[in-house]
């Protein structure tokens, strides 16, 4: 839930910085061109530049970056079943470590322990 939130606080954020930037870009372009809406066409068409080559390379700049992620997590963590196996021998090593300790102190007790 706490992602979410800051997932739409940094997408809200991030669009009023671009309107902003965008609008003194446009303001900037006005002062050279003294056409308002002719700045308005070059800071869209810059904008729209900027999408068309994100989505034409969003292999190397987001699928690939994140597939070597999820695989780097997936390879790399121990599964379930591997935890399982791990517990299961260390509880195995435990029981078979207090039958032996028993099986000694039995021996011990029967040599005559303390006396």
């Amino acid at each position: 839930m706490t992602i979410v939130i800051v997932a739409a606080i940094t997408f809200a954020l991030s669009t009023s910085a671009i309107f902003f930037i965008s609008m003194g870009v446009v303001k900037s372009i006005t002062l050279l061109t003294e056409n308002e809406m002719l700045s308005f066409y070059i800071v869209g068409a810059v904008l729209l530049l900027i999408i068309l080559i994100f989505i034409l390379l969003r292999g190397p700049l987001v699928e690939r970056p994140l597939v070597r992620m999820l695989s780097k997590n997936l390879l790399e963590t121990p599964s379930l079943t591997h935890r399982y196996v791990a517990r299961k021998d260390k509880a195995d090593q435990i029981h078979k470590l207090a039958e032996e300790l028993s099986r000694e102190l039995e021996e011990y007790e029967q040599e005559g322990g303390d006396e």
